[in-house]
């Protein structure tokens, strides 16, 4: 079972479409909190656009394939709401948190997610944190929070090379149904800022005008009406 509260996971993300790169390691190490059978805290922080919210929703994904229940909640989606709504995860196998670093100084936020981190422990769940800073950098006001996620593992979600990029870039066209040439993915890469963030968004922008003007994908046609979004 995978609570979302309500909240649309991106379409398809699971560890197949996830482009490992220098990040083998990090993965394993995530499915293995996951499942239940190593440490049940871990924390993971990556810079924007590099690929943080995709491997979390993987990591949900692969542990419903596996039955084990589980919630992904990206905190910048909820933060309008009361934080008492932490108090309803405690007996979910695995939690999984996106933009931690959004309920810093927010003293209501943090008491919350401390109280949760340590009722998961005692419940015997695990509890999964990222982040697009490192702990350090996120300037938590409660300092027993500060301790608790400075507790279990900690990875760096590094970024992808271009070759990645590239791969990643036509696997997502692939994925929207139409084949991506490379001399176009690579125009991306050279043309427009590289943060994947920014490239999908190119991407998604260019399968709706292809669409739209009923025009095969060819680099004249992404020169002469491609925009940054």
């Amino acid at each position: 079972m995978q609570l979302v509260f309500n909240l649309r996971l991106r379409f398809k993300a699971n560890l197949n479409n996830f482009i490992l790169g220098p990040n083998r390691g990090v993965v394993h190490g995530l499915q293995v909190v996951a499942r239940g059978a190593s440490d049940n805290y871990a924390f993971v922080w990556a810079e924007e656009g590099d690929g943080l919210t995709h491997l979390l929703q993987a990591i949900c994904d692969d542990a419903t394939q596996h039955g084990i229940e589980n919630v992904y909640l990206p905190l910048k989606d909820v933060l309008h709401v009361d934080p008492s709504i932490l108090a309803e995860l405690d007996q979910i196998s695995l939690v999984c948190f996106d933009d931690i670093e959004l309920i810093a100084g927010q003293p209501e936020w943090e008491e919350a997610l401390f109280d949760l981190f340590n009722r998961l422990q005692e419940n015997g769940c695990r509890l999964i944190v990222g982040a697009h800073r490192a702990i350090s950098l996120c300037h938590f006001q409660l300092k027993d929070l500060v301790s608790r996620l400075n507790s279990g593992l900690a990875y760096f979600l590094a970024p992808l090379s271009d070759q990645d990029k590239l791969i990643c870039l036509q696997q997502n066209a692939v994925h929207r149904g139409f084949v991506l040439p490379k001399n176009v993915a690579q125009y991306f890469l050279t043309h427009y800022p590289r943060d994947m963030r920014t490239q999908l968004k190119l991407l998604e922008q260019l399968d709706t005008l292809s669409l739209q003007q009923h025009h095969k994908i060819t680099l004249p046609f992404v020169k002469t009406h491609l925009q940054l979004p």
